[in-house]
């Protein structure tokens, strides 16, 4: 029997967030089946899933193994629903289910995100958020990594990270089961290394970044929230024309880090001219971005679009957050096109 600290149950009709009465450290989830049974009407839809302890859900059969697909669950994954007594393993549930990644890549990445995130404790002073600013064109109006001096504190940080940064390009192409939110650290150390390289020559070294910051939007767009506030919940119910079901919140907010890298990836390119003669650059740079649905990527804006999510920064308008859309629309669709012609 599988002991949970926390259990949370998501009605994808109502978004209630629900605390099964009687689940605690020493209750299995099969004796919480009768309560979680009448929030789940759902039959064999009503999936829940394990999600470190927390019980995430529900989902649909098909937006389960959609999940498996895109890496999201492991094999060993443990999955419930009413008609069950006890959780049991995805890949038990659903032998023939594909499920691609694994699970020591996706350990790697959350691990790696989170040694990055705790660098910046090292030097919290106003001087090197201002380099960082500057550097990364994080709070200001431009939306892009621009080539400027490093500051010294930067540079001390990218020292720092440097091992770091050496640990995501191993992961390049790699990916699985695992947390890799806020991962604003991690893609700006990446995407100073690629600008870094260019200004320097390095071709290879550019590129391997680039591949990084593709590697890494992947790893981040599978991720799991594992809390979703009752005020974003009456939020969304006042700006959505119907109601957002579980299965899009999380995908708007797990897809929104991941598409995140390619505003990087398009900044770097507009400061290297020559980019598109490097031999493999097309290639490399649309496989490293394969994973991206344009479907999705074109949803999500438009559903901040409508909420009129924007960065605050000075400077920084709807209209910017239009053009960059755009523009990393228009680079997907050029590097695809170029790699098949």
């Amino acid at each position: 029997m599988i002991e949970l600290k926390r259990c949370t149950l998501m009605s994808a009709t109502f978004f209630a967030a629900l605390l099964l009465p009687g689940c605690n450290e020493s209750e299995t989830p099969s004796t919480a089946t009768t309560d979680a049974r009448t929030q789940t009407s759902t039959g064999q839809d009503g999936w829940l899933t394990q999600w470190g302890e927390w019980s995430m859900g529900p989902w649909t059969t098909d937006q389960l193994l959609a999940d498996c697909a895109r890496g999201r669950h492991s094999e060993k994954t443990l999955a419930w629903n009413p008609e069950l007594e006890d959780w049991k393993p995805l890949g038990e549930l659903f032998p023939s289910a594909s499920f691609s990644g694994s699970e020591e890549d996706g350990r790697r990445w959350t691990v790696l995100v989170e040694q990055v995130n705790d660098s910046f404790d090292a030097d919290q002073s106003d001087a090197f958020w201002q380099e960082y600013f500057e550097a990364t064109g994080t709070e200001s109006g431009r939306p892009f990594v621009p080539g400027v001096e490093r500051g010294s504190r930067l540079e001390l940080w990218q020292e720092r990270v440097r091992p770091m940064v050496r640990q995501a390009l191993a992961l390049n192409g790699r990916f699985g089961p695992g947390a890799a939110l806020k991962t604003e650290g991690l893609r700006h150390a990446l995407a100073l290394e690629a600008s870094e390289a260019i200004a320097r020559g390095d071709d290879e070294s550019a590129l391997q970044a680039l591949e990084g910051l593709g590697s890494l939007g992947r790893q981040s767009s599978i991720g799991l929230f594992a809390s979703y506030s009752e005020e974003r919940r009456e939020y969304d119910r006042k700006t959505e024309n119907e109601p957002m079901t579980w299965q899009r919140h999380e995908d708007l907010f797990c897809l929104g880090p991941g598409f995140a890298v390619t505003a990087h990836i398009n900044g770097v390119l507009s400061t290297w001219n020559d980019w598109r003669s490097v031999p493999g650059a097309v290639e490399r740079l649309a496989t490293c971005l394969d994973w991206i649905d344009l479907a999705e990527f074109e949803r999500t804006y438009q559903t901040n679009a409508s909420r009129q999510v924007r960065n605050n920064a000075p400077g920084w308008t709807i209209e910017d957050r239009a053009r960059r859309h755009q523009e990393i629309m228009t680079l997907i669709r050029t590097l695809r096109s170029r790699r098949s012609s």
